[in-house]
């Protein structure tokens, strides 16, 4: 792998260097400086007009979208449209993209490849260019509203093939990407071989509907973020039994009761729940061809109203007891701090994961068994899980101490690890430590990973960016990305919008203690610290001079403004809790009601939805609670 990574080193290099030096090259008689054999390359676009044709016979959706894309920004380029044919005896320079006869005689070994669902090809042979996969990307019904393809191989080599020509594309939208100019095209020699580091990469988002998401998921497949088949969710097993009133036997025994209603757990010793569950999800995968590498019997998002304490589950228990005191420590097991010891849950959840995934493997033995293993299930399993379980390992925190203990644990036991996080939620920062998060997951057994996050902020996408080239390829400098993007999305501004981030980035690493959300700032960002980033902006838009990184910049300063009016809020709030009285009460609303507004305003642009709700819901702010109250006392003594 590492010999493919330095090929990817190698054809990037490639790309950055000035049009006319490639050119030249091209120009010339093609001898190289010794003398001697000509180097093979290929020139696409010679002086604005093509020189090289498009070959595609595939019927994917996605390679005909990839192929549509390279076209186009081949023209937005070079202003030269590059025909399109479905013959490879077509005269002069050909592209050959994704899997068809001529690929398979060209390279008659590719199925042999390790190139598994999402890896690929990019091969310069005299004439031809190959840019394929094995696989050329696919949309299986059941994903529903996940939306999203999958096995993608010959889409991830165009694009790959696009960012070497110099194309990016930071963010969603026509404005987040970058398109060199170039009126000549000349590709260097190149083989490379390159398949991801995680084999399950997945960005998701709450918002499902509009443009925004739209260019959401063209902006996912062209930094080659593909549907995660490794599939997880939080599954309330209650579900899995239609007759569940008149099996209470099924579900946990609390305190002398079934607990049947809410989010129950089951009884993790009930032969008869093994043998429903196990046949439930064998006729998922037996019924139709199987999508999905990994199936789910996850619990219910945020556990249950009680874990069984029936014998049998007891001694699947074990002696040993759980205490979580700490706010750090209790968090990821989904409740408050407390001193009062808890069962081994773990114990008995993985035990009847475990029986299911051993039925499973008679059918499919392929097919992995996912689970939130670290999350809301208290204590920590002896047993080890098989190798068909992929326990899924949530709220990424390698710098806390007892996040990284628990998943040490995890590592020791399992054959592999799922990893799972928001990248922000309510609100977010730049998180730039996602690179090293992502390098430690992998080191520790990771093959899938998830991120999730619920706005489209323009912090927050640069933190995307960051991650799906950090999945791909672990051994990604950032910083030299860093540098490029801002050198290319702000021009002129790149020194004033760096020390934006790194500012915001400083005064906020470190600071998120919800491990993967934060509902507050911290204090280090505060009305000064504010101002101060402020001015990055201002600066920015000062020296800007293009109108694209004009309207990039405006972007980020209304983006910013939530920012400014929601760190306002939380002073005028700070004071009224010093001071309790009618005119810093009304002062608070005031400033709630102008966030509020605000943030409503430009809702639609960045999906702020959630943001709201950390001023206008009590359940997100105790602080409004506390205020309310207060009110609420003061208007009955009047």
């Amino acid at each position: 792998m590492r010999t493919l990574k330095m090929m990817v080193i190698l054809i990037m290099l490639c790309a950055v260097l000035p049009a006319s030096s490639t050119v030249a090259a091209a120009d010339g008689d093609g001898a190289n400086a010794a003398g001697g054999a000509p180097e093979l390359s290929m020139t696409i676009v010679k002086d604005g007009k093509p020189a090289a044709t498009i070959v595609t016979v595939s019927d994917s959706v996605q390679t005909k979208g990839a192929v549509k894309d390279l076209q186009d920004y081949i023209e937005k380029m070079s202003g030269a449209k590059l025909p399109i044919a479905s013959s490879a005896t077509t005269a002069g320079n050909l592209i050959l993209v994704g899997r068809m006869p001529a690929v398979d005689k060209l390279i008659p070994d590719l199925d042999k490849y390790d190139l598994g669902p999402d890896g690929f090809v990019i091969r310069m042979l005299p004439g031809k260019l190959i840019v394929t996969g094995k696989t050329d990307g696919f949309i299986h019904p059941s994903l529903g509203r996940f939306r999203g393809p999958t096995d993608c191989g010959t889409p991830n080599a165009v694009y790959s093939f696009l960012e070497s020509l110099g194309c990016r594309w930071y963010m969603p939208g026509e404005d987040g990407e970058i398109v060199p100019r170039k009126r000549t095209i000349t590709v260097p020699a190149v083989d490379l071989t390159s398949k991801p580091d995680f084999a399950g990469r997945w960005i998701g988002i709450h918002t499902r509907e509009g443009q925004g998401y739209e260019d959401f998921l063209l902006w996912r497949a062209r930094n080659r973020i593909s549907h995660n088949t490794y599939f997880h969710m939080h599954a309330v097993l209650a579900g899995a039994f239609p007759d569940a009133e008149s099996h209470p036997e099924y579900f946990a025994l609390v305190n002398g009761e079934r607990k049947i209603g809410g989010a129950p757990a089951v009884c993790f010793s009930n032969p008869d729940v093994i043998r429903i569950l196990s046949g439930n999800l064998v006729r998922k995968f037996t019924e139709q061809p199987p999508f999905w590498r990994a199936y789910t019997v996850g619990q219910a998002d945020g556990g249950s109203d009680g874990w069984c304490q029936c014998e049998n589950c007891l001694a699947l228990y074990g002696d040993k007891m759980f205490t979580y005191p700490t706010t750090q420590q209790a968090r990821v097991v989904g409740r408050g701090p407390s001193d009062e010891p808890t069962f081994n849950v773990a114990n008995g959840y993985l035990g009847m994961v475990n029986a299911i995934a051993e039925r499973a493997e008679q059918v499919n033995p392929d097919l992995l068994l996912t689970y939130y293993a670290l999350y809301n299930i208290p204590g920590m399993p002896t047993v080890k899980p098989r190798d068909s379980v992929l326990p899924v390992m949530c709220h990424i925190a390698p710098s806390n101490e007892h996040w990284r203990r628990q998943v040490l644990h995890w590592v020791e036991i399992s054959k592999q690890l799922y990893y799972y996080t928001y990248m922000g939620y309510r609100l977010d920062f730049p998180q730039f430590e996602i690179v090293d998060n992502i390098r430690w997951c992998h080191e520790h057994k990771g093959i899938a990973m998830y991120l999730e996050h619920d706005a489209f902020t323009p912090v927050n996408l640069v933190a995307m960016y960051l991650a799906s080239k950090t999945m791909w390829d672990i051994d990604v400098d950032s910083e030299k990305m860093l540098t490029e993007f801002y050198t290319n999305f702000f021009g002129a501004g790149a020194d004033s919008m760096r020390q934006f981030f790194e500012t915001f980035h400083r005064l906020t690493k470190g600071n998120n203690f919800g491990y993967d959300y934060a509902i507050e700032y911290p204090d280090t960002l505060n009305a000064e610290a504010v101002a101060t980033c402020r001015s990055y902006i201002a600066e920015a838009r000062r020296r800007a001079t293009r109108p694209v990184v004009k309207r990039r910049l405006d972007s980020f300063s209304r983006y910013w403004r939530a920012t400014e009016l929601h760190i306002t809020a939380d002073e005028a709030m700070a004071k009224w809790k010093q001071d309790k009285n009618d005119e810093n009460m009304k002062a608070t609303r005031r400033a709630y009601s102008n966030v509020i507004d605000y943030i409503s305003s430009v809702e639609k642009e960045f999906n702020l939805t959630g943001r709201i709700a950390l001023f206008a819901h009590e359940g997100y702010n105790a602080d409004l609670k506390e205020l309310n109250e207060w009110d609420r006392a003061q208007a009955q003594r009047r």
